[in-house]
């Protein structure tokens, strides 16, 4: 029995913090979590490798203002990252480890915050489209899953 695990904990949770950094500027600034489930595994060890991540000197101009949850459910991530807007006027980034689409708007809402307040984490090319185009995401994350592939059939043939 075998696991093959598509990308490194401790480098998911890094790299949301680096490209936070990338999106709020030389200045840095406030930004939140807004991740799926309280529960999952996973997503807990990403949080726990940002908080840590955050007190390497190159972080020192980000602060975390909170981490919410959406429950893994489109409308509930939309009504948490509203209020994280309410909540604090001069967010600057928005981390969705999970999957960004869960910030989905509901049909017919626009968002005045597209450049003031930037959204990041792990999505697929399909799925971030819109919001790279938008102006929204203008960064995110994946693994590579060409390689993933590659290394899963190379120990499949093994």
């Amino acid at each position: 029995m075998l696991h093959i695990n598509q990308a490194v904990l401790h480098d998911i949770g890094a790299i949301e913090i680096k490209m936070a950094l990338d999106l709020t500027g030389a200045n840095g600034g406030k930004i939140a979590i807004l991740s799926a489930t309280s529960t999952a595994p996973n997503q807990n060890a990403w949080i726990a490798v940002m908080k840590e991540e955050l007190k390497n000197p190159e972080y020192a101009k980000l602060q975390l203002v909170g981490v919410v949850y959406g429950d893994d459910d489109d409308t509930k991530s939309y009504n948490e990252a509203q209020g994280l807007f309410k909540k604090y006027p001069d967010l600057k980034v928005i981390i969705a480890p999970p999957r960004l689409v869960s910030l989905r708007r509901p049909r017919g809402s626009g968002s005045k915050l597209v450049g003031k307040v930037f959204v990041t984490g792990l999505g697929t090319p399909n799925q971030m489209r819109e919001y790279v185009k938008s102006g929204a995401s203008p960064e995110f994350a994946l693994w590579n899953p060409s390689d993933l592939g590659y290394l899963s059939i190379y120990v499949l043939m093994r």
